[in-house]
């Protein structure tokens, strides 16, 4: 079964030619106190700051409709007070507090006015503020759906409930008073916020945005009032989510000017045999260094890999290389050590360790060289067998890759942040989508 489509209700949004009347004061039917009324001609309701007691403002009799005594209490944002949001001054005209029924959580809604743009909604939520406006434009929202377009945007269910007033002050421009309740939905696209209302048959849309608590304590002087924000907000803005835009395609960019210089590597690379050889010699002389003379490498400078494979069993090896230019007598020092073992447990075949090790020269000068290696090896066996294969001038892939895992650290911590900020958020909702529920949720 399908909702009708929702509308809010045409006294919400004043437009500035229905707006009349200056300010005016006015005495307490209950106990005398002033009260001053500013949105004169729109405002129906007033509650005296002075005793508490409820008032018909709607014509010139001012008539009686709940008396109390008390006294205001004190609130974050004082009533008359001014502020500059999105560019218009605003006063602060009333104030609702309010609770959710289940949770018994509560929040603050000031009503703000300004002569030429009619009326706001400041809510204040666990140090988070949202500003809000009553609007006339459809909202399609199908029974069981979690989902709503409005105003090109996909709003996600957040939360829905009752929610009941539990203390006003100040004036409205509707019938308002302590112990009124209403069902409300709440859809969220932050940082901005639908909130679709229903009470006594009528239906009132608002669509808002989050404000920065900074933001709202300056432009109205809180100072030390002013809360300290709790948690995620519904609506709030992840801080991370352009910080990933940015850094997702800086990371992009950085990844294919790598790939490329990687294939430029490649295609320019000489990738050059020097030499490949297989060497075997008894236990006896082990200790006997390798000698081998005659390795020519071309003028420029380029790197040199030197590869080894050793014929392993259950044994580990390590050979000290030294390369020695014939002329200049310089040389490169290095070592390549393998260890390979396997055996059975049980009927499972087990392996660990390499035969195989490289080891890179990363710039060696072109000339006539000699290669001198020292092998040891253990547990001895009766001969000691590996090959060797020395290139040149080979694209690595070693920097490649450690270039890749830098390009993607930055945007992968981004994103991490940017999912926990999101699964915060979604912890207080009953409509959490399943890309931000623990394992244990239903």
């Amino acid at each position: 079964m399908t909702e009708p489509i929702l509308t809010s209700n045409d006294g919400a949004g004043i437009p500035q030619a229905r707006l009349k009347g200056k300010p005016k004061l006015f005495d307490c039917p209950a106990c005398g106190g002033s009260i001053k009324l500013n949105a004169v001609g729109h405002s129906i309701r007033a509650i005296c700051i002075h005793c508490g007691s409820l008032i018909d403002t709607s014509n010139e009799h001012l008539r009686l409709i709940q008396r109390m005594h008390e006294k205001l209490r004190p609130s974050v944002l004082q009533l008359g007070t001014y502020g500059t949001l999105q560019g218009k001054r605003w006063q602060v005209i009333g104030w609702i507090e309010k609770q959710d029924s289940a949770s018994r959580v509560s929040w603050d809604e000031y009503l703000l006015f300004n002569p030429f743009y009619g009326f706001r909604f400041l809510v204040e939520a666990q140090g988070h503020w949202t500003l809000l406006e009553v609007v006339k434009s459809k909202v399609s929202a199908p029974a069981g759906q979690v989902h709503v377009q409005f105003s090109e945007r996909t709003y996600d269910l957040y939360q829905e409930g009752r929610t009941e007033v539990t203390y006003v002050a100040g004036e409205f421009y509707w019938e308002v008073a302590r112990g009124d309740a209403s069902m409300v939905r709440d859809y969220i696209a932050p940082p901005f916020l639908l909130s679709v209302e229903r009470s006594d048959g009528e239906i009132n849309v608002a669509h808002g945005e989050y404000l920065e608590p900074s933001l709202v304590a300056a432009t109205f002087g809180l100072g030390d009032r002013m809360p300290d924000a709790d948690d995620v907000a519904p609506n709030q803005p992840s801080p991370y989510k352009a910080s990933w835009r940015v850094i997702r395609n800086t990371a992009a960019l950085f990844i294919f000017c790598a790939v490329m210089i990687q294939f430029g590597a490649i295609s320019l690379a000489d990738n050059e045999t020097v030499l490949s050889k297989d060497i075997s010699f008894s236990a006896s002389e082990a200790d006997k260094s390798v000698v081998i003379p005659g390795l020519k490498f071309s003028d420029q400078l380029a790197d040199v890999v030197v590869e080894t494979t050793g014929l392993l069993d259950n044994q580990w090896m390590e050979i000290d290389f030294e390369l020695v230019n014939d002329k200049t007598e310089q040389r490169y020092k290095f070592r390549n050590a393998m260890e390979y073992y396997s055996g059975r447990d049980g009927l499972d075949y087990w392996s660990e360790g390499s035969n195989h090790s490289d080891a890179v020269l990363s710039t060696v000068s072109g000339g006539d060289y000699t290669l001198v290696a020292d092998t040891d090896t253990g547990p001895p066996k009766a001969t000691v067998a590996w090959s060797l294969r020395i290139r040149r001038d080979v694209a690595l892939w070693a920097n490649f890759w450690t270039v890749l895992l830098l390009g993607g650290l930055i945007p992968l911590y981004v994103l991490i942040r940017h999912h926990g900020f999101e699964k915060k958020r979604w912890s207080q909702s009953d409509y959490t989508p399943v890309v931000y529920r623990d394992s244990s949720d239903n």
